[in-house]
């Protein structure tokens, strides 16, 4: 520990600071306000009295920063102007842009938010008293937004930051994820269904969410909510519907918009149903659908260079098979990609599956004669579930009876594997951009990481945190997702105006350096004077305070204090 000293108007304060490391960078926390030199000197003689001085110390920089995003795209008012409240007590529009900063800074229960705004320096910016923030008065309030009111709110702030914040909309990006609950099936729940969850969680029910997203820095612009046990090829034509209806937004001030999405959207009437519309698109096929792809001999394939110079020396490289041929309705520009890593990769995880399953077989095999495992039937069935986890037709398995007893036979089937090692590192796509070159079809596509990228900060425990969903109706469920998304639309736009303005950090980065610059508030009781300091900061919080321009909050601050008497 050491002493910091800071000056203000003239005369020089010390603080107790102790530095330490957090991934190899030397950080320096304030641990206790001292005072002055004389305070300090009446310390060591015992002449300093506790009831003399209290030190608050309240989150500064990071949900300012966040409020300022939200002023800035209207957030309060959009919310206002699409819900029917009366014009009583705060609105709904208040108490949404609380849930949604605690979101994204410090995701909390709605009993637990307030706990959260009274050690946040929104205690004194925003209007609303800290005993307004009930659980009850957070369910009220959530109780305006249906699924129509969702979409305008969503629609309107899409608009508004597309135009203030220059997002280019040439290419979007759109993908599925699921999130488990710990809600049961109920009537009137459509929402909470068994599926195949992500997270593993398959005695939980999930909800599943659509996202679509710029391909530069991945902000949200349109979502969906839907029931968990949906396939998301059967989802496809209702966003199809949705995006038909906003394409005059997205293509305010560009040629064309196209559509980035994955496999799991493929049907022929999902394609022929997006060729009627105005957007073009890139997608991937299904290499079992599609074998022929695979028996291309590699002599066909050529170099690729994807990205600049110094990205590719970091990346595999990357070789591309380009042709033209009917594919789901159409006529179909066809790229088949190889990477060497993908394919390294591929091969590790489906050595190590078929390693797995053949102790499977070997401890079913093993079991056989013991209690509830003496009858043939029972082995087969225990088999048969053994093989579904495997790739179709990769183990031959043969249950049978040798001198009244139960054998069984398993081995993988070499023509599956060979069958198999032909698609590992390929990655088939196809677009209706017949004039786009080749490794700008392959650059778009990989691009759909950014949307992955939205999913895994959503599931983020200590950022977001859109699961486990404890709400209860599907109507509260909708609202929390949406809160979820706007939490990642503000923080997304906060990286994004930083990183224009030199910052280049990561959004978790930029979260972790904001959360650190504190405001804390002294009071001397017996010569009635208050003290409002901010924390030293390091060089990337003092640009990013610099920035945002978050002084000039401070002496507001300082003016909401209530009088000392």
């Amino acid at each position: 520990m050491h002493f910091v000293k800071k000056k203000v108007a003239g005369k020089t304060y010390l603080s107790i600071a102790e530095t330490h490391r957090v991934n190899g960078v030397p950080k320096t926390t304030i641990v206790k306000y001292v005072g002055s030199a004389e305070k300090l000197f009446q310390i060591l003689i015992g002449l300093d009295k506790e009831e003399t001085e209290s030190h608050q110390r309240y989150q500064y920089a990071a949900p300012l920063a966040l409020h300022q995003i939200a002023e800035e795209i209207g957030l309060v008012e959009v919310i206002n102007r699409h819900t029917k409240k009366r014009e009583q007590g705060f609105s709904v529009g208040d108490y949404l842009h609380i849930v949604t900063l605690n979101r994204a800074l410090d995701p909390r229960s709605k009993r637990g938010i307030r706990r959260w705004y009274e050690r946040s320096i929104l205690s004194f910016i925003l209007e609303i008293a800290p005993e307004k923030l009930t659980s009850q008065a957070f369910w009220d309030h959530m109780e305006y937004l249906g699924e129509e009111e969702i979409a305008r709110i969503e629609e309107e702030l899409s608009s508004r930051i597309i135009e203030l914040y220059g997002l280019n909309t040439e290419c979007l990006l759109y993908g599925i994820t699921n999130f488990y609950t710990f809600i049961q099936e109920h009537e009137g729940n459509e929402l909470p269904k068994k599926g195949n969850n992500k997270a593993k969680r398959f005695d939980l029910n999930q909800i599943n969410l659509a996202l679509l997203v710029t391909k530069d820095d991945g902000i949200p612009l349109m979502h969906h909510t839907y029931e968990g046990n949906r396939h998301d090829a059967k989802k496809f034509p209702e966003i199809i519907g949705k995006l038909a209806d906003r394409f005059a937004m997205f293509s305010k001030n560009i040629d064309k918009v196209t559509l980035v999405f994955d496999k799991g959207n493929n049907s022929k009437k999902n394609i022929e149903l997006l060729d009627k519309t105005a957007y073009h698109f890139v997608g991937s096929l299904k290499p079992y659908d599609y074998k022929h792809f695979m028996e291309i001999p590699m002599e066909k394939f050529q170099l690729v260079p994807v990205g600049n110079e110094e990205e590719s020396e970091k990346k595999d490289e990357i070789y591309a098979y380009r042709t033209r041929e009917e594919v789901l309705g159409g006529e179909r520009t066809v790229v088949v990609t190889y990477e060497r890593k993908l394919y390294a990769r591929n091969l590790r995880t489906f050595i190590k599956g078929i390693e797995k399953r053949k102790k499977e077989f070997e401890e079913l095999e093993s079991k056989i004669g013991r209690q509830r495992y003496r009858t043939k039937s029972v082995i087969e069935r225990k088999a048969e579930k053994i093989q579904a986890k495997a790739p179709e037709g990769l183990f031959d398995v043969e249950v049978g009876e040798e001198e009244g007893e139960i054998t069984l036979k398993y081995e993988a089937n070499r023509t599956a594997y060979d069958e198999k090692l032909k698609s590992f590192g390929k990655t088939i796509l196809f677009t209706d951009n017949h004039e786009w070159a080749t490794e700008q079809i392959i650059s778009v596509y990989r691009g759909k990481s950014e949307v992955e990228q939205d999913f895994r900060r959503m599931k983020n425990p200590i950022m977001i945190s859109l699961e486990p969903v404890y709400h209860w109706t599907d109507q509260k469920i909708r609202v929390h997702a949406f809160c979820c998304i706007l939490a990642l639309m503000l923080l997304l736009l906060l990286k994004r105006k930083l990183h224009k303005a030199g910052v280049e950090l990561s959004l978790e980065r930029i979260l972790e350096e904001l959360s650190e610059v504190q405001l804390s508030v002294i009071k001397f009781y017996e010569v009635k004077k208050r003290l409002c300091l901010l924390n030293d900061m390091n060089e990337e919080q003092k640009a990013m305070f610099n920035a945002l321009g978050l002084r000039r909050y401070q002496k507001l601050v300082s003016t909401k204090l209530p009088q000392m008497h």
